[in-house]
């Protein structure tokens, strides 16, 4: 794949990055009464292998 085509994907999972790590952060905090810091810890795996999964489908069969 071409440099330039490589941006699209990374860009895509960082976004999903940073939703992932945020939505499941407040959700802890907002619905389980979790400390932040402890909710912000939980969320990193979910956050992570979502943007891995956005990653490959973004870049579909090119990677």
């Amino acid at each position: 794949m071409s440099p330039s085509l490589q941006t699209r994907p990374l860009r895509a999972a960082a976004a999903a990055f940073v939703a992932g790590a945020v939505a499941v952060t407040l959700f802890g905090v907002l619905v389980a009464g979790d400390p932040v810091d402890r909710a912000a810890l939980g969320s990193l795996g979910y956050a992570v292998g979502s943007a891995i999964g956005v990653y490959i489908a973004y870049a579909g069969p090119d990677w």
